[in-house]
């Protein structure tokens, strides 16, 4: 069995790959619990001070599994989870970065908005299309306001519309757009050595 997330230290960097690639590196069960993981432990580390977020394959995170979340009882679990993780992400002393590429949707969006720094390549899409399901993002909804105007919130999660990075970067959802992958790399690397 393939695990769900893959950790990498170099230094005072720890690298957390959510690595589903085949689901487009959807939140199921166990990914969130390892990563839940992978986060407190680099959080134990006092040599560590940056935790960089990337996904595995063409997708940063395209969200829940909702297969997964559709089966009985599991609904509790995965929203227990997702706030566990978010809050994890949200309130570590860890300088926290999301490198995403391809697209951060739903719980993927959500992952990447609760990190301090968000980069991303020009192809990447973002959204939180919950609303479309008869759902509010509302865990996420906490980090969007301290990143963006009440009214580009309220027009990302009501209407539940996909937008581009450089939408996304004009409305202060990312920090950072690059041409393509090797540049994702690149200036991430660029922005660790700027804080360390």
């Amino acid at each position: 069995m393939t695990a769900p997330i893959l950790t990498a230290r170099e230094g005072a960097l720890t690298t957390v790959t959510l690595n589903r690639p085949d689901q487009r590196n959807a939140l199921n069960l166990d990914l969130l619990e390892a990563l839940c993981a992978a986060i407190a432990a680099a959080e134990a580390d006092p040599s560590q001070r940056i935790l960089i977020l990337r996904g595995a394959g063409t997708v940063f995170c395209s969200g829940l599994d909702l297969a997964e979340a559709a089966e009985p009882g599991r609904a509790p679990a995965s929203a227990h989870l997702v706030h566990r993780t978010l809050q994890a992400l949200g309130s570590t002393r860890l300088i926290t970065i999301a490198a995403v590429q391809g697209a951060a949707i739903a719980g993927g969006a959500g992952l990447m908005s609760a990190c301090d720094f968000a980069v991303a390549t020009r192809a990447a899409k973002f959204g939180y299309p919950e609303v479309r399901r008869g759902l509010v993002p509302a865990l996420i909804m906490t980090f969007l306001r301290r990143q963006l105007r009440e009214r580009d919130a309220r027009e990302l999660l009501l209407l539940g519309k996909l937008c581009d990075a450089t939408h996304a970067h004009a409305i202060g959802l990312i920090n950072r757009v690059v041409a393509d992958e090797a540049a994702l790399d690149a200036e991430v690397r660029l922005l660790v050595s700027s804080l360390l």
